[in-house]
């Protein structure tokens, strides 16, 4: 049986300050993996720093 999990962003903002921004989102993920049910939110968030006119992440940060 192969895993059926759902995904979906409720809400995602990003802020720029110069040459940093920051990226904040929330998702929410249902479904059935190994045979156990899931229901659960989650948080993002991304620092990205520029660097030579690149925007690269210097912190990421997850929970559930």
């Amino acid at each position: 049986m192969f895993p059926s999990v759902k995904t979906a962003t409720i809400e995602h903002y990003v802020h720029v300050y110069r040459d940093t921004a920051v990226s904040i989102s929330r998702s929410h993920t249902v479904g059935l993996y190994k045979d156990k049910q899931i229901d659960k939110q989650g948080n993002e968030t991304l620092v990205l720093k520029r660097i030579d006119g690149n925007w690269m992440i210097s912190h990421i940060h997850w929970s559930h």
